[in-house]
């Protein structure tokens, strides 16, 4: 997947277009498949849409799909956050090591 799209995907999700990062989202999935990324973001969205059982679909489904960089876990941590639904944990796996971390959300 492009930057150039990512980055559209992001800006849309800052600037508080939640129904327009959903489309850039669905369309990303269909075109580029399961990225761990683009499902990170579509359970950011759907959290911020209100879609709570959406979000918590995606984020269940989140560990079978391997590894993730720092962005990621950074977007997952966001994703957990906007929930706040006393599920304050995920587990995933941060290359380069290939041990399962467990990362703590810190309510703030």
């Amino acid at each position: 997947m492009s930057d150039e799209r990512l980055k559209a995907i992001h800006a849309a999700v800052d600037g508080g277009q939640p129904k327009a990062a959903l489309k850039l989202i669905q369309a990303a999935l269909q075109k580029h498949g399961q990225q761990y990324v683009l499902r990170a973001l579509l359970a950011l969205v759907h959290a911020q849409l209100g879609e709570v059982a959406e979000a918590r679909v995606v984020l269940r489904s989140l560990p079978a799909l391997g590894e993730v960089d720092a962005r990621t876990v950074h977007t997952l941590l966001i994703a957990y956050r906007t929930l706040d639904d006393g599920q304050h944990c995920i587990t995933a796996r941060i290359f380069p090591s290939p041990a399962a971390t467990r990362l703590p959300i810190q309510r703030g």
